[in-house]
């Protein structure tokens, strides 16, 4: 062979009629032979079909730990809730539209009771004087008249009230009226 028929039997780039150009390439990865082998989940991630949307709901209650840990979390949330309303350690009511946070203060050995008002932004609420009668508790009527205190609620959206009470002891009933109201509460 000449060196001219060399030339012509190379392979020229964009010669497309050159049977020996167009060689096979080898793929070792085949992508229908792992799909096979895959799971059902991995296999319609694969399809074309639209991925479903998968809600709050779904993805709290998918699986058994996952509403395990919800219920749990349901039932810690429950909990204390139930257990800082049943100890709250300053206990509030209404009076008259007011609303009432009471608390028992000690100074060395004197008892004194903390009354803050807060008047609601909206509404009517009662304003003029307010009779407090403190008992320990444990004693009767008939034993302790009790400790009498008159308090006058102003317009004023807060107030706060500062009773010393004449008694010893850390546990007491103390009665509010305002008007036609009457309520009563527990300290300790």
């Amino acid at each position: 062979m000449s060196n001219s028929e060399e030339k012509d039997n190379e392979i020229k780039p964009g010669n497309e009629d050159n049977e020996s150009s167009t060689v096979e390439l080898k793929y070792y990865y085949s992508r229908e032979k792992r799909l096979s082998h895959a799971s059902p989940e991995v296999r319609a991630m694969n399809e074309n079909s639209k991925p479903t949307k998968k809600g709050l709901l779904f993805s709290l209650l998918g699986s058994k730990s996952n509403v395990l840990l919800f219920g749990c979390v349901i039932i810690i949330c429950f909990f204390i809730f139930v257990f800082s309303r049943m100890h709250s350690r300053n206990p509030d009511f209404t009076l008259g539209g007011n609303v009432l946070v009471l608390a028992m203060l000690y100074e060395d050995t004197v008892p004194i009771l903390s009354i803050v008002k807060r008047a609601p932004e909206m509404g009517e609420v009662y304003l003029g004087p307010v009779d407090i009668v403190v008992r320990v508790a444990g004693s009767s009527e008939e034993e302790d008249t009790g400790f009498w205190h008159r308090v006058n609620f102003s317009p004023m959206n807060e107030q706060f009230f500062l009773i010393s009470i004449p008694y010893t002891g850390d546990d007491f009933y103390v009665s509010f009226t305002a008007g036609n109201e009457q309520k009563s509460i527990r300290l300790r």
